[in-house]
């Protein structure tokens, strides 16, 4: 969890998870990164912070109250095409998946049981 290459300028990226206690995890991960997290647990406050501009990824939750995040990535793409999405699934990641999230214009996806990986994935992807 040590970025050697920390940005002169510390990057945004929007977290959106319905899980409080996630955010919070994910905003102290991120941080420890060298990011800004900003975070969002319903898809309102999520579009509202997406629209603002500025986040240079949105990691978003399958799930986000009774919505889904591949509807979120849809309403995300109708206003920005150019933010790299990365979805970040609980236990429910299934390889048939990532076809419905690339569709939806997503660029990754990452198991949360996998979240050693998540640090390389948000580098690769993040603007």
């Amino acid at each position: 969890m040590t970025n050697n290459h920390l940005p002169s300028e510390v990057k945004r990226i929007l977290c959106v998870d319905d899980d409080k206690e996630a955010c919070v995890t994910m905003r102290a991960f991120l941080d420890l990164c060298g990011y800004e997290a900003v975070t969002a647990t319903s898809v309102p406050e999520a579009l509202e912070q997406a629209s603002l501009g500025g986040f240079g990824l949105c990691l978003l939750d399958t799930w986000i109250g009774a919505e889904t995040g591949l509807d979120l990535c849809h309403r995300i793409r109708s206003f920005d095409q150019k933010t790299p999405v990365i979805f970040f699934y609980s236990g429910a990641g299934f390889k048939t998946v990532n076809a419905t999230e690339v569709g939806a214009g997503a660029q990754a996806y990452i198991t949360k049981k996998d979240a050693n990986s998540l640090e390389k994935i948000v580098g690769q992807h993040i603007l």
